[in-house]
């Protein structure tokens, strides 16, 4: 008759667990040491760049017309960016972008309400980068009237200070 120990399970119970842990455990330590093997990755530390959307401005459209937003971000400092970032607008309802866009690493899909754009690492601080977006508003929105809520979305790993980093805009619309 088998004697049952800790918790009441039996001791062969026990001993497939730790075998089981064992295995693991040397599986784990194997991964560590192949890591270890590998030629060291350049690692990017995170600078103390603060981005935040600092404007963001799109005039008045007549309904079937076009406007372009204009958005800027800026780097607070104390450093410059050592990681790429991105911007992502969202449009409001009634309106859509079109290209081009400025800069051309703005990307989107036809006719959409969402676009990214990407920056390359290097934006020193106190300067700022804008992106341009040319939009369509749709021929039935009410004018006058204003077209809302869009967003503006910066993000970088670099940034410490998330607060700034998020900002609404609205398309106000004008009579023909």
């Amino acid at each position: 008759m088998l004697r049952e120990t800790i918790s009441g399970r039996r001791p062969a119970v026990w001993m497939v667990v730790a075998a089981c842990a064992i295995g693991a455990s040397t599986a784990s330590a194997g991964a560590v040491a192949q890591t270890r093997d590998r030629p060291s990755q350049p690692r990017v530390t995170a600078s103390g760049s603060d981005l935040a959307v600092v404007y963001v401005d799109a005039p008045a459209a007549v309904p079937g017309g076009t406007t372009t937003l204009h958005v800027v971000v800026g780097n607070n400092g104390p450093q410059t960016t050592r990681s790429p970032f991105s911007v992502r607008v969202t449009l409001p309802n009634g309106s859509h972008a079109e290209s081009p866009y400025f800069p051309n690493t703005c990307k989107a899909p036809a006719a959409a309400m969402t676009v990214m754009c990407t920056f390359p690492a290097g934006l020193p601080s106190q300067q700022s980068a804008t992106v341009l977006i040319p939009v369509r508003v749709a021929a039935n929105v009410p004018a006058p009237g204003v077209l809302s809520p869009g967003t503006v979305v910066v993000k970088s790993p670099d940034d410490p200070d998330l607060s700034n980093n998020t900002a609404g805009f609205s398309i106000p619309t004008a009579l023909p």
